[in-house]
């Protein structure tokens, strides 16, 4: 169950309270519980809430990362393969950027490479901006 995303309050202020909300999940056994983190800052912050995975967003292309987070995968190199935690890479855009346009097969694998890396045991391909439904209509 993905339970929460650790996320700056200053850009997603209803998620402030995301530590106050791990801390009050009452537990049932054998449901894994994720969270979502975007940046270090919530890296750490899912660590400190005990979550059993962490979710690490990418993206598949530098435009996208950068309008939307503000960063690349690259921010998780120094600690995840040592969180001691199963990791999930969620990777969005694969199919398609709203801000570049085409995204090409080379990007997405070498970021599935990149998560594989990092120590993901599990990775998510997205069509965030449903581009391949786009491409299909105009079609």
């Amino acid at each position: 169950m993905e339970s929460t995303s650790f996320v700056s309050p200053k850009w997603v202020p209803q998620m402030a309270d995301v530590a106050a909300v791990m801390a009050g999940i009452e537990r049932r056994p054998s449901t894994i519980y994720s969270v979502l983190t975007l940046n270090m800052r919530g890296f750490v912050g899912t660590l400190d809430a005990r979550a059993d995975k962490i979710v690490i967003f990418g993206a598949a292309n530098q435009a996208f990362a950068q309008k939307n987070i503000n960063c690349s995968i690259a921010r998780f190199e120094p600690v995840a393969k040592d969180a001691g935690i199963r990791l999930r890479g969620s990777l969005s855009c694969a199919l398609g950027c709203p801000y570049q346009g085409e995204v090409s097969i080379a990007s997405v694998v070498d970021v599935v490479e990149r998560f594989k890396a990092l120590g993901c045991h599990e990775i998510d391909i997205a069509d965030t901006s449903a581009s391949a439904r786009r491409s299909a209509r105009a079609k």
